[in-house]
């Protein structure tokens, strides 16, 4: 696969995970289940795409950002799950607000990480793997 397709594939799937997380912040519990299976749909094309040839420093540092975020929204499904079991009251605001921070957060993670591979792919810099490979021999 090309590096801008794998860039824009990196993309939807990360795009499929935190849409799917920040709308199940704040959605009705009846689209529970379609968002979780969104969010699973992205997560598999996100495992599946961790095999995909490329540069390992750039396939490392997307995963890594994305899998900080999804664990930066662990607090945030825990408030609403305490809030579900009746041990606090969730204050709307709060949740909306920290979701919306996540989301915004989340977009800049994808914009980042698809410019970062498409800029390898444009004719950009090399990630460091390839810059370090001896004179004459190409990219690895």
């Amino acid at each position: 696969m090309a590096r801008t397709s794998t860039a824009l594939a990196f993309g939807a799937a990360q795009f499929l995970v935190f849409g799917s997380l920040s709308v199940l912040q704040v959605a009705p519990g009846e689209l529970f289940v379609p968002l979780l299976l969104t969010m699973h749909g992205g997560l598999l094309l996100f495992a599946k795409l961790g095999r995909v040839e490329s540069s390992r420093v750039e396939r490392a540092r997307i995963k890594r950002g994305t899998y900080l975020l999804m664990a930066m929204y662990l607090p945030a499904l825990a408030y609403r799950l305490f809030g579900k079991l009746g041990l606090l009251e969730v204050r709307r605001p709060v949740l909306c607000g920290g979701t919306l921070a996540l989301a915004v957060l989340a977009m800049l993670l994808i914009v980042w990480s698809v410019r970062v591979a498409g800029s390898v792919a444009g004719g950009g810099h090399a990630p460091v793997s390839d810059r370090l490979s001896p004179p004459g021999n190409g990219p690895r």
